[in-house]
């Protein structure tokens, strides 16, 4: 009795999955980045009335 195996695949499928992990929490981290930027803009002005800042230097 011999034992055949099939021939490696090529291509995306030869990486059976191993990376998906990574992609999501890649795609997680941009996602999260781009919107902690968003709120940059919403953000900056509540922070410099809540800890009364301005852009005066003090001399």
């Amino acid at each position: 009795m011999a034992i055949v195996s099939a021939p490696a695949p090529d291509g995306p499928e030869a990486l059976g999955g191993k990376h998906h992990a990574a992609l999501a929490i890649l795609a997680t981290v941009f996602f999260m980045w781009a919107f902690i930027t968003v709120l940059n803009d919403i953000l900056i002005p509540h922070l410099k009335a809540g800890f009364e800042l301005n852009y005066i230097p003090r001399g």
